[in-house]
């Protein structure tokens, strides 16, 4: 049955302004007692506290506190349990960033790195900690809510250590939610941009650029925002989740404003090697037109001659959005700002000869085999065995493909086959996933349904030759139910010398491969 909010004792942290003050109003509506937090500014503290009590005949208090700091957090628990006579919810809705340049390194200190640590992912686990005795003797258990973001889901933000610590939060999160039930209810809420005090700071022409890049055309209005806390807070049967309120910005996939909108750096090459953008020269001396029947892309498409190379290859190409394809409304930015490759004369950024994908996954038939494909930036954890079988029941499919990283994968799990064939560019993936594979870690019987894990990673794990990122790509031959997937790798001797070596792997539906 509904939890209801009525008399209930909240803690909202970062509570006295913008969407923390929006949050204290919707459950002062639902009756709820509140203890409001701030940092710094008593007088919009004390403005909020003296509304609510006036206009929802609630009570309330405020809090003095950095969440940054252990002992802080500790005293806003105690401080609202001695104050109620005990605690229901907890909101950790402070957070902390500064605005900077996300592709420069430097651009934050150790001390700023330190301080997003401390205050969005320690500051919500020394809340947890102090209000779980509370929450265990509460006959109905507790809630504990985390204002996160969806720079926490993906790559941009107010700045680097923002994203990664909100990404480190969420995942504090799910760890929280699942050794502290059954007797609190953990749910983190992200949204996109909110025009508060600090998302005004964004400026007016990236604010423009973000609502126009979201999906519903505008930005997420707080109030809107506020009641998916309330949502939480009431549904008893929701624990562990992200709930992404953003206008359909993260999907219209543009969490970058413009000028970080291309491929940072990571991807580009050194003056001496091939451009990360384009495939090698090895590989298109392979690929012959009219000779391959179907082409399935993964996404993050940053090329037009790429494009027209793949069209040129095979009449069906298939195509699934990434999470960097190149934005169809946004001119290329100047060359010594963001340097890419250019398109040529002919190319162009036109939705006939350019098309931006919009499906996040698609499933073709062939033979006796249903085959999925998608980008690896829908799969959470990112390459997670377990949650790319889900995906692939979810898909009803036989084998699926997934992108993202730059690491060739194949594998059978529970009698589905899984192949991700790398990056045919060598271009190194956003997401840090193209780490060194250690068999002995993912080895398995592969019996009664456990996992039995074949993977070619372009590595001789006898010389260690061949380290770091190896251009690959993958052909698919289907008879009837059987699949002969055929892998194309760039690989480097003793020597440095790069030459493409070929290796086969089977898989039979209902079989053994």
């Amino acid at each position: 049955m509904p939890y209801s909010l009525k008399g209930r004792r909240v803690l909202i942290t970062g509570g006295s302004r913008g969407l923390g003050a929006a949050i204290a109003h919707a459950f002062a509506s639902e009756g709820a007692n509140l203890a409001i937090n701030y940092a710094s500014n008593e007088t919009a503290a004390l403005n909020l506290t003296n509304e609510l009590s006036s206009k929802y005949n609630v009570k309330t208090i405020i809090l003095k506190g950095d969440v940054g700091k252990t002992a802080d957090c500790e005293a806003l628990v105690n401080s609202t349990i001695k104050a109620f006579g005990g605690i229901d919810i907890v909101i950790g809705n402070a957070g902390w960033t500064r605005f900077s340049d996300f592709s420069d390194l430097h651009a934050m200190s150790d001390d700023e790195w330190d301080k997003c640590w401390n205050v969005n992912v320690k500051g919500q686990l020394a809340l947890l900690r102090a209000a779980m005795p509370t929450f265990n003797e509460n006959r109905e258990g507790g809630v504990f809510l985390i204002t996160s973001s969806i720079a926490g889901s993906s790559i941009g933000g107010s700045s680097m250590a923002y994203s990664v610590t909100k990404a480190a939060q969420l995942h504090l999160m799910k760890c929280m939610a699942k050794t502290q039930g059954p007797k609190v209810r953990i749910n983190a809420v992200l949204p996109g941009l909110l025009l508060t005090e600090w998302g005004l700071e964004y400026g007016d022409e990236r604010i423009k650029a973000l609502q126009g890049a979201a999906a519903l055309k505008k930005e997420v209005d707080m109030t809107d925002c506020a009641n998916v806390f309330v949502m939480l807070a009431k549904n008893t049967s929701i624990t562990g989740q992200r709930v992404q309120i953003d206008s359909g910005l993260n999907i219209a996939n543009m969490t970058f404003p413009p000028k970080y909108a291309y491929p940072p750096p990571l991807s580009l090459p050194s003056p001496r090697t091939q451009p990360a953008t384009d495939l090698t020269h090895q590989f298109k001396k392979l690929l012959t037109p009219n000779k391959i029947g179907q082409i399935l892309c993964l996404g993050n498409l940053t090329s037009p001659s790429v494009y027209t190379f793949l069209r040129s290859l095979a009449p069906d190409l298939q195509l699934v959005k990434g999470d960097f394809d190149i934005p169809l409304t946004l001119a290329p930015p100047p060359p010594q700002s963001q340097p890419y490759e250019a398109p040529n004369a002919a190319s162009s950024f036109s939705q006939s000869s350019y098309p931006i994908p919009t499906a996040l996954s698609k499933v073709v038939t062939h033979g006796s085999l249903r085959i999925g494909f998608t980008h690896g930036h829908t799969i959470i954890p990112p390459g997670d065995p377990d949650s790319l079988l889900i995906a692939a029941r979810q898909m009803d499919v036989d084998v699926l493909c997934w992108g993202g990283t730059s690491r060739f994968e194949a594998y059978e799990l529970e009698g589905k086959f899984f192949v991700n064939p790398g990056s045919a560019t060598g271009a190194a993936s956003w997401t840090g996933d193209d780490l060194e594979f250690d068999p002995e870690e993912e080895e398995g019987e592969g019996k009664n349904g456990t996992r039995n894990r074949e993977e070619f990673s372009g590595i001789d794990g006898d010389t260690g030759e061949q380290k770091g990122l190896c251009p690959s790509f993958v052909l698919m031959d289907v008879q009837g139910d059987v699949l002969v997937l055929y892998v194309y790798q760039l690989r480097k001797d003793a020597e440095g010398k790069e030459a493409v070596a070929v290796e086969k792997v089977s898989f039979r539906k209902g079989g053994s491969g």
